[in-house]
């Protein structure tokens, strides 16, 4: 049972949240994860495969882990990576000094940042749906959802988490907000106390650094929290779709000229009726 590992693709269409795309440029990207770890296992890998379907080369790619506190892995430098091609690596897992890690569910991911053949750098983060688990089998009873959001390439916005307590008992959860290096998010960690069967909104400022028009991001909340000394974790997902600027109500321009028309009309009312007053 511990020996056994789990294979996860990541092939998806444009809006999809685990490729990286700039033109013509595609990456996928592949796990392979050790199904359940034990408590003493201090070091293990996690086998990772990404491919290029566009049609042209990516430069300067490079692969970074997400991992939970106390667990640390090198990045991985790719180079260049020509369209149709595919790399095989893998992260070198290691507990370091924390030995005493909760039992329970962690999340795992990845950050791939490269280039375009003008330089210009892009990144995306990806988090798979299956966790981490060290000996212990859990399931989260906190649950989220991120508000897809039109965020103007030259402004800020509201970002949304709406977090659910599904359980008869408060929790304190403790949220970190994951997103591509193009955008800014404030503030990316922050703990709330949910009262038992309570829903909350949590409010994030979110803005461009350079990301493109037309582009979708994907951004993460990462929801966790310790119960009966086991770890709990829940993924919430969003889309971030960059405009040129913010739609707004569309008012056509007759509906001015009939709002001054009923102001002309009243003043003149109002003069005729004065007037037959001072008379």
């Amino acid at each position: 049972m511990y020996n056994k590992n789990i294979s996860i693709i990541g092939i998806f269409m444009l809006i999809m949240i685990n490729m990286v795309y700039a033109g013509h440029i595609a990456i996928s990207s592949e796990f392979t994860v050790p199904r359940i770890l034990r408590v003493n296992n201090y070091n293990f890998t996690i086998g990772v495969k990404i491919t290029n379907l566009g049609d042209e080369a990516a430069y300067d790619v490079s692969i970074s882990p997400i991992l939970p506190d106390g667990l640390n892995a090198n990045t991985i430098f790719v180079g260049k990576l020509d369209f149709n091609t595919t790399f095989v690596g893998k992260f070198v897992v290691n507990r370091g000094k924390n030995r005493n890690i909760t039992l329970g569910e962690y999340v795992f991911g990845i950050i791939t940042d490269y280039k375009d053949a003008n330089g210009y750098p892009f990144s995306s983060v990806f988090v798979p749906p299956e966790r981490l688990i060290i000996e212990k089998y859990c399931n989260s009873l906190v649950s989220g959802k991120i508000e897809n959001t039109n965020l103007p390439v030259s402004g800020s916005k509201r970002l949304v988490l709406k977090v659910r307590n599904l359980e008869d008992r408060k929790h304190k959860i403790d949220i970190t907000l994951l997103s591509p290096r193009e955008l800014e998010v404030y503030p990316k960690n922050i703990s709330v106390l949910l009262q038992p069967r309570m829903e909350k909104e949590i409010d994030f400022d979110i803005s461009s650094m350079g990301a493109l028009m037309g582009s979708n991001y994907a951004v993460y909340a990462i929801m966790e929290y310790e119960e009966d000394d086991i770890h709990y974790t829940s993924v919430a997902v969003g889309i971030v779709r960059m405009v040129e600027k913010e739609e707004g109500v569309n008012i056509p321009g007759y509906v001015y000229v009939a709002l001054l028309a009923v102001v002309i009309i009243l003043f003149v009312i109002y003069q005729f009726t004065a007037s037959r007053k001072g008379n």
